[in-house]
């Protein structure tokens, strides 16, 4: 089922380096050969080479998720990952697990796909 890693873009409604912080978590060696991160300054100013490179768009919180451009609503995946605010205790830990979370599901499709001799 996956012949190449999934591509996401992460963002916020501002920079506020949580995007940042997990495209830097999931450039581990663990993680890349499920995804590949990029993050987004903003999610209300995603390029047209962010739609076109992206299969899956990732919000931050809720109010990104709010923000994402109506256009490209029907058009894109988007989903919503709530991390705790930037500069919490927090937010790492809550990144890592979402990260971890998305490529387990992923292991486990995979592990269906070669169950049923598609992988």
């Amino acid at each position: 089922m996956y012949k190449r890693p999934a591509r996401i873009v992460i963002a916020a409604i501002v920079d506020d380096g949580r995007a940042r912080m997990v495209a830097r978590l999931a450039s581990a060696p663990a993680m890349t050969r499920w995804i590949q991160a990029r993050s987004a300054a903003s999610i209300c100013r995603l390029s047209p080479e962010d739609f076109d490179w992206a299969d899956l768009v990732v919000a931050v919180d809720s109010a990104a998720a709010n923000a994402f451009p109506a256009a490209h609503a029907g058009k894109h995946r988007l989903t919503t990952w709530n991390l705790p605010p930037a500069g919490s205790p927090d937010v790492e830990g809550a990144a890592i697990a979402a990260l971890s979370g998305m490529i387990g599901g992923m292991r486990m499709l995979s592990r269906m796909d070669e169950d049923h001799g598609e992988g």
